[in-house]
């Protein structure tokens, strides 16, 4: 039974009137929700009323709860709908209409498909959101009804979906670059290339049709899409996603980019724009300033913005850009808004031209000059120039510019002024063309330094036929010609120091001598050239006159060569190539997924363990039965999936476990296989928030599991005792190439024993990713003995008595050391050396018995045990039994009472013969 079903079903449901009475009583402000408390018997009739009236309580009290966590007016709630469970979402209608012809057709962009998939608006923004168009497989989600994954189909314009076509790559990339463009205000990366994981602050907006590859419906509507509300930034945010627009429903990039806008608005806890006689209200005005508000009806609109009710008749007066900015926090302001001195140098390409690429030619805006982004209706941007005598004809014109795919309208938020000041704040020239978004100055000047603002306004009257300068917002574009500024008779004289200095993990400064030069060869400015790992220079920054350094930030892991170049109308020169920097940024991977052995989560999961503000508790479980024979038990396993290879991976684990009467500790794990897992740290009760850390084996990469489990599972002691964790994460760090050497050691087998005398043959081999085979150079050495040798193979008979760990090590042409171990034991002729290892549990209370093991070798038959040089009230063993060579089990009583702290004890074990051997603080008496 697919969803809709499931949640019709849910109508013919008899409604439930012992709860509340069917009749309805009108509101006179028609506003419900979070400022405007409500009862269901206060809705009007229809599917959403009925649906809450057929909801069991708790998925009743849910939906209710949820209804009042955000705004919506009366004319929202035909289309409102309550799921199952009580989850609250928008069921928006089909695109009505038909799209006029374009006005003009831009020239064919030719975006390969692998570019069409990994387009990204902000790389390494804090908050992201996946562009969904080449089909998903839907699965643990509230639009799956059963376990069965959905396989939702790709984007599809000509009725075939075995592949993409040109137009149809255009169209994806054209859909793409409008949704960037509503939310290019925010730090958000908008993106077509599925992110690594989904969580909390990662969105999903699925382009699609209702039914998948199988016939199966993920949402029966006529509709165009559905979308959560508010469910941004929730723990379990990756269950109420994606966000669905439908092809069936709305249909060419224009339509499904403003649906996408909308449903994620919807995600994000904006509700819709309406009048007080429409839900959608679908904007006025004419020609290139026709408006619309995104959370209304956007379809018709050339400019289409984030809005707050400023039009006429307005029934919603939400403020979605800051309940936006909530969530997904503004990008910073890419330039100086007030000082006229802090400007922009304006870039002239010989001498004269002003140029600027678009998302079109330039996707990855790898040429940020000439361009730039009003994030709120107070910022203004400042631009300078050095010109001569003669016309600046300069162009400012919105992300509308260009298109991958022609479109009947525009759709851009931004409507933009420019402003032509002289160097002493006079203004020159101002341009904000009537009847339409660009801006345009056209003015004669004298030779000078001019500053050129750019801001984003209004137009018309926003009761009529306009808007404010509220939502005018997005990208912009400088192009056009100013008069060169000198006449230049020869080339600019390049530095010759160019140096780069990493100043942080991803961060390099570059700095060189400005040559001194005559007027007539001096640079026009400074052009900055980019080769990462070998490849092309490239062009990064162009910079004004007289410059001499340069930072180069936010940099991917790789080897950089720089290189300046000093440029004017005459020509231009080069400077040296910088030596290489090696940028290693680390790489953060947090747990993945997560599951439970003994125990139960109480709050959170594991994706609260992503944020360190938040936190997942684990609870003890016990089996039941009477109080003194229950024992308490907690595992608890999470994974940590795409751990890239590194020289180094850290192992982090921020957690505190509360304090508890049964003096229970928990100890932290990791495995490489899922199966064999390593101790690294024990987490103390009561000791506080803490972070735990462990490096990595060499190689690892991949997916690594992380453990945690009780060490107290004493009967008697049932407590539910729980551990916090905050956070879980991996940094891997420097490049796999600058790994240490890889050591194996292939003979002997660890925990061997051996009679004194007897021959031992070592092997082992070694190699490293750079210098090859290296095991030659193996150096091997014990714990007992120290040196014992050097080469791949070593044989030998004279180790001396006792436990001996063997360590095989070898050390790189880049002093990266390697080593690998084996624990090898040596016996006198004839038996096993006495050792004490540890004893389980190795925390008991005062005032009882507890039984514990002891982890050893050489016990024997008739074995005693004692503690000693601890402090009042001496434990007393008894039933002691020697289960084997490596083991013993004891009932060990401590009578209450003594110092109110914990008190460390030597456990001796003494065999018949007289030997004996001591774990020096293996067990602790708490009060």
């Amino acid at each position: 039974m697919n969803q809709s079903s499931r949640w019709a079903k849910v109508l013919l449901l008899s409604a439930s009137t012992l709860l509340f009475p069917m009749e309805s009583f009108a509101r006179s402000d028609n506003a419900y929700g979070a400022k405007a408390p409500f009862d269901i018997n206060e809705l009007p009739p229809g599917i959403l009323k009925q649906q809450l009236m057929d909801l069991p309580p708790a998925a009743q009290k849910r939906a209710v709860e949820w209804l009042h966590r955000f705004e919506f007016h009366e004319h929202d709630i035909p289309d409102m709908r309550v799921d199952h469970e009580g989850g609250v979402f928008y069921e928006d209608p089909a695109f009505e209409g038909i799209d006029p012809a374009p006005e003009s057709s831009p020239e064919l962009s030719e975006v390969t498909q692998a570019e069409a998939f990994s387009l990204h608006s902000k790389p390494g923004a804090s908050r992201v959101v996946y562009l969904d168009m080449d089909g998903h497989v839907v699965t643990g989600t509230i639009w799956n009804s059963s376990t069965d994954p959905l396989y939702m189909r790709p984007y599809d314009s000509n009725g075939d979906e075995s592949s993409f076509t040109q137009t149809e790559l255009n169209e994806i990339a054209e859909t793409w670059k409008r949704v960037a463009e509503d939310f290019a205000p925010y730090d958000i990366d908008v993106t077509t290339e599925e992110p690594s994981a989904f969580g909390p602050n990662v969105g999903h907006i699925l382009v699609t049709r209702k039914a998948d590859e199988n016939n199966r419906s993920i949402y029966n509507c006529n509709c165009g899409g559905v979308a959560y509300v508010g469910v941004w930034g929730r723990s379990n945010y990756t269950y109420y996603q994606p966000a669905l627009v439908f092809l069936d429903g709305v249909g060419g990039p224009h339509n499904i980019s403003e649906a996408a806008s909308h449903e994620l608005g919807h995600n994000l806890n904006l509700s819709h724009d309406g009048t007080s006689t429409v839900g959608y209200y679908s904007g006025h005005g004419s020609g290139n300033t026709d408006w619309g508000p995104i959370m209304g009806v956007g379809y018709y609109a050339q400019v289409s913005q984030w809005s707050k009710g400023e039009y006429a008749d307005a029934n919603n007066t939400q403020d979605d850009l800051q309940i936006i900015a909530g969530y997904l926090n503004y990008r910073a302001d890419d330039h100086e808004d007030v000082n006229f001195a802090s400007a922009t140098p304006l870039v002239i390409t010989g001498g004269t031209v002003v140029s600027s690429t678009n998302p079109v030619n330039d996707p990855a805006n790898v040429d940020p000059s000439n361009k730039g982004i009003i994030e709120d209706r107070n910022d203004v941007d400042l631009f300078f120039m050095d010109v001569g005598d003669g016309t600046i004809d300069l162009d400012v014109t919105p992300a509308w510019v260009a298109n991958y795919a022609s479109q009947s309208r525009r759709g851009m938020n931004l409507d933009v002024r420019a402003v032509l000041y002289d160097e002493f704040g006079f203004e020159v020239a101002q341009s904000d063309v009537a009847g339409d978004t660009y801006a345009a100055i056209n003015t004669s000047v004298a030779a000078g330094r001019y500053i050129l603002s750019v801001e984003g306004v209004g137009a018309g009257d926003p009761l009529t036929n306009g808007y404010t300068d509220y939502g005018s917002l997005g990208q912009y574009f400088i192009s056009g010609t100013v008069p060169e500024d000198l006449i230049f008779t020869s080339p600019p004289t390049a530095p010759n120091d160019l140096m780069a200095v990493q100043t942080g993990d991803a961060d390099i400064a570059l700095s060189w001598t400005d040559p001194a030069s005559l007027i007539e060869n001096n640079e026009s400015g400074y052009r900055v050239y980019r080769q990462i790992d070998g490849g092309s220079l490239v062009l990064i920054a162009t910079l004004p006159r007289d410059s001499a350094s340069y930072a180069d930030n936010n940099l991917s892991s790789g080897e950089y060569v720089y290189q300046v170049e000093a440029f004017n109308s005459a020509g231009s020169n080069t400077s040296n190539l910088t030596a290489p920097t090696m940028i290693s940024v680390p790489v953060v991977t947090y747990a993945s997924s997560e599951s439970n052995i003994a125990g139960s989560v109480v709050v959170g999961s594991y994706l609260n363990t992503v944020d360190a503000g938040d936190y997942e508790r684990i609870a003890e479980q016990h089996q039941g039965g009477k109080p003194q024979n229950r024992v308490s038990r907690l595992e608890h396993r999470w994974t940590l999936s795409g751990i890239p290879a590194a020289a180094t991976l850290i192992l982090d684990v921020d957690a505190s476990a509360p304090a508890n009467s049964d003096g229970d500790d928990f100890t932290l794990a990791y495995s490489t296989d899922g199966s064999n897992y390593v101790p690294f740290a024990t987490l103390m009760n009561g000791t506080g928030r803490q972070v735990m850390s462990v490096e990595l084996p060499y190689g690892t990469y991949g997916t690594v599991y992380l453990r945690v489990t009780d060490t107290d599972r004493t009967k008697g002691n049932g407590q539910a005792d729980s551990v916090d964790i905050y956070q879980i994460q991996v940094t891997s760090s420097g490049e796999a190439g600058d790994m240490p050497p890889s050591v194996v050691i292939t003979e002997p087998a660890s925990n061997i024993v051996v009679e004194q005398g007897g021959l031992v043959v070592f092997s082992a081999t070694a190699s490293d990713d750079e210098d090859g085979s290296l095991s030659g150079n193996i150096s091997w050495s014990s714990s007992l003995d120290q040196s014992l040798g050097q080469g791949a193979t070593l044989q030998t008979s004279n180790l001396t008595l006792g436990v001996h760990q063997v360590t095989a090590s070898v050390i790189d042409s880049a002093g990266n050391a390697g080593s690998a171990d084996v624990t090898v034991t040596v016996d006198p002729v004839g038996g096993s050396i006495l050792a004490v290892d540890s004893v389980a549990p190795g925390s008991i209370p005062a005032g009882g018995t507890t039984s514990v093991t002891i982890s050893g070798a050489g016990f024997v038959d008739g074995a005693s045990l004692l503690f000693l040089n601890g402090s009042a009230g001496t434990p007393a063993a008894s039933n002691v039994t020697v289960v084997d060579g490596n083991t013993m089990t004891a009932d060990v009583y401590v009578k209450s009472g003594g110092p109110r702290r914990n008190r460390t004890w030597d456990v001796v074990v003494t065999n018949p013969d007289s030997s004996s051997a001591t774990c020096s603080g293996c067990l602790i008496v708490t009060p």
